[in-house]
């Protein structure tokens, strides 16, 4: 016998409930009752969806960096070319932290909190990958001269790091911007990087 949804719109209500809270408390300084509390409802329903505050946090993060990586890919323009596109790509991106508001804050604690920490292992694993699979596209067309596709992922996934971190304080970003700018340009031109 299954167990039953204590009701429809818990699930979404604990989340939104763990972003405000972890927004604005911060991950370590936030407990579940927190969460609980804040979404008006008890222990029992929390823990029949998440194993734990580090769940959830799993959870939040996945949904709003997947939601930024969703509007730089829509960005992208079949017929345009790569720079264009990395260009229209990081406008999206940064424009979607921009629009997070306070979740900003429990995004960059990501980077040094070790249990959110999503750009190290497997998160910057699959953005080395992303990044890659769009440099080689961008090789196999002509786009970019030929060069080792996994050193120059390393590098522009090492400048977006700084970059992603930058807009998550709310920092000016124009300096790491051009950097990421540059390094793709670079790329066009031929220079090997890493």
């Amino acid at each position: 016998m299954g167990r039953r949804d204590p009701k429809p719109d818990t699930h979404s209500r604990l989340k939104t409930a763990a972003a405000e809270v972890f927004s604005t408390r911060s991950y370590k300084a936030t407990a579940v009752d927190d969460i609980v509390e804040q979404a008006g409802t008890s222990r029992g329903s929390f823990y029949y969806y998440f194993e734990g505050k580090a769940d959830v946090a799993r959870d939040l993060q996945e949904d709003l960096w997947g939601a930024a990586a969703r509007r730089a890919t829509e960005a992208a323009l079949p017929e345009a070319d790569f720079l264009t596109n990395v260009h229209r790509g990081l406008e999206a991106y940064l424009a979607a932290l921009k629009d997070l508001g306070a979740e900003r804050a429990f995004l960059s604690e990501g980077f040094v909190e070790p249990n959110l920490t999503m750009f190290d292992g497997e998160g910057k694993k699959w953005g080395a990958h992303f990044v890659r699979d769009q440099l080689a596209d961008a090789m196999e067309s002509g786009q970019i001269p030929r060069q080792d596709p996994d050193r120059a992922a390393r590098v522009l996934v090492d400048a977006l790091q700084t970059l992603t971190l930058a807009a998550l304080k709310g920092d000016d970003v124009t300096d790491p911007l051009r950097v990421v700018v540059d390094l793709n340009e670079a790329l066009q031109a031929g220079a090997e990087i890493g």
